[in-house]
């Protein structure tokens, strides 16, 4: 029986979203308290803080006397939570390309370096996350961060599907984020995220069709089986990402940073 640490509602919160993607939990369904809290080993007020949590960010909703239940869990919605987060990383990425830190553009080059070397997928999605986190610490305000923060439950769980990925098809989106804030271009930056947040909706709604947690579906705007019209397909025909978007978004205006 699985026990938890100190941030017991974190991990109830983060489980029941790796629950949602593994197809343990469906849309619609409802989610008993005391057996979550049971199978978990802990109380219902960790249980309860989680669900509260999960409310807040769309992912269940609650009925007055009836209890929890999944939200909508789709490919619609997996397009517009990513949406929203590249819109929100688009505004943090456009903010410090209009005043460069030459602190931060140092920390952000030793990150994308080393994601570039190394073979491990779940180390480059970890280097990815320092590099949104370094981004955001220096200059979200409260609201924004408070933002970023409803996204701390389902984010990770997405992309942990895209840990084969990173390097090929989202690497690249890093360098471009990292070239637009060296030469100041904050249009770049902020479209670069909105670009990046597409590709991975796309690869992440691609690898939950696989495992069977969303179903295939026939889509009259040409997205076939749900996937989207370009990561899967692409990716067999040896697609690799935003190399391949770079003559929409560089070449890179070369200016001279900000003093």
């Amino acid at each position: 029986m699985k026990r938890y640490g100190k941030k017991n509602a974190e991990a109830v919160a983060a489980e029941m979203v790796r629950m949602i993607f593994d197809g343990r939990l469906r849309t619609g369904q409802r989610i008993d308290r005391n057996e979550l809290a049971s199978d978990l080993g802990l109380s219902r007020a960790p249980v309860q803080e989680a669900l509260v949590q999960l409310e807040r960010d769309g992912i269940i909703r609650t009925r007055y006397h009836r209890g929890a239940f999944v939200e909508r869990f789709d490919a619609e919605t997996v397009r517009e939570q990513f949406l929203i987060f590249g819109m929100l990383s688009g505004e943090a990425a456009a903010r410090a390309a209009a005043d460069p830190d030459p602190e931060l553009l140092g920390e952000l080059r030793a990150l994308v370096a080393r994601m570039r070397v190394t073979g491990d997928p779940e180390e480059c999605d970890a280097l990815g996350f320092e590099f949104r986190r370094q981004v955001n610490r220096r200059v979200a305000g409260p609201r924004l961060r408070a933002l970023f923060r409803s996204f701390q439950a389902f984010m990770p769980e997405a992309f942990r599907l895209l840990w084969p990925a990173h390097a090929k098809i989202i690497l690249p989106y890093y360098e471009t984020e990292l070239a637009a804030m060296e030469c100041g271009d904050p249009d770049l930056a902020r479209r670069n995220e909105l670009e990046k947040a597409a590709i991975m909706a796309e690869e992440v709604i691609g690898e939950l069709i696989a495992r069977g947690t969303l179903a295939p579906r026939p889509d009259p705007g040409g997205r076939g089986d749900g996937a989207g019209p370009t990561v899967r397909g692409a990716r067999q025909r040896g697609w690799s990402g935003a190399a391949d978007i770079r003559g929409v978004l560089q070449p890179v205006p070369v200016r001279p940073p900000h003093p």
